[in-house]
């Protein structure tokens, strides 16, 4: 009884491993959201947030804590575009992880309550955005 439901739990885990396999070969291998659910939900309104503080500084601590949030989200939204499924490959991986960096940057100077950093590092995350859409999403066409 034992050997056939280990056979057969095999056979499943055997069948959804092979599955999740061609899955991933066809593209289809991102976990959960594709890359327009996250530009819209975890790049967009973060990056916003970030390029706000050029209009207006925080002006609390739950605004700076707010703030630095917005920047985790970013920088894991870049992580998550090199995602198996998500990523175009090496220029775009770069251009990804060029993103998470700046969002850290962007962190530390939160934490150093540095408005200045804070800009600093939104115009590394302008550079990497523009970088990734020359290539990945062009405008003229």
């Amino acid at each position: 009884m034992r050997r056939a439901a280990r056979r057969l739990v095999g056979s499943v885990v055997g069948a959804l491993t092979c599955a999740s396999a061609v899955a991933v070969l066809a593209g289809e291998g991102a976990p959960g959201f594709g890359v327009t659910d996250i530009m819209d939900a975890m790049v967009v309104p973060p990056s916003d947030a970030l390029f706000g503080v050029g209009r207006a500084e925080p002006d609390s601590e739950q605004a700076w804590i707010s703030l630095r949030h917005q920047a985790v989200i970013l920088g894991e939204a870049g992580r998550a575009l090199t995602a198996p499924g998500r990523s175009r490959g090496a220029d775009w991986d770069a251009w990804s992880v060029a993103m998470s960096d700046a969002a850290e940057s962007a962190a530390r100077a939160i934490d150093a309550r540095d408005v200045d950093a804070v800009l600093f590092a939104g115009g590394d995350i302008i550079e990497s955005c523009t970088g990734c859409h020359r290539v990945y999403l062009p405008l003229d066409g």
